[in-house]
């Protein structure tokens, strides 16, 4: 993740897993690698470890809202909505709102400026 000002964090975790068409493709991991992250706080944790993928035609949140809708237009493993949101819409300037691509990481809210999501197999 690349912030507004330049600087760069990152979160690693352990036994990512996402499933087929049958489970709604459900998310889970094993763990977040705090000694390999720059980010002391999950935020996949709390709001979406074991989340279906929700779409704006796929409501698969637990929210009464469609957050998919509601942040963004993205799909994402929203719970009720979101604390990580990577595929919402790219700010123009330094935006901390639900439908900006944000992190929020313990009690600070991070506007995201550039997001790589990576996968080792």
């Amino acid at each position: 993740m690349k912030l507004w000002n330049g600087s760069e964090l990152h979160a690693e975790y352990a036994g990512f897993q996402v499933g087929d068409a049958s489970t709604g493709y459900r998310m889970t991991y094993r763990e977040m690698l705090r000694h390999r992250s720059s980010v002391s706080f999950d935020a996949f944790l709390e709001h979406h470890k074991d989340m279906r993928f929700s779409t704006m035609d796929r409501d698969n949140d637990v929210s009464r809202y469609s957050c998919s809708n509601e942040c963004g237009r993205g799909g994402w493993w929203f719970k009720d909505c979101h604390h990580v949101n990577p595929n919402a819409v790219f700010p123009s300037r330094e935006k901390i709102e639900c439908r900006y691509m944000t992190w929020h990481s313990g009690s600070v809210s991070l506007s995201l400026r550039e997001v790589r999501l990576m996968l080792q197999i």
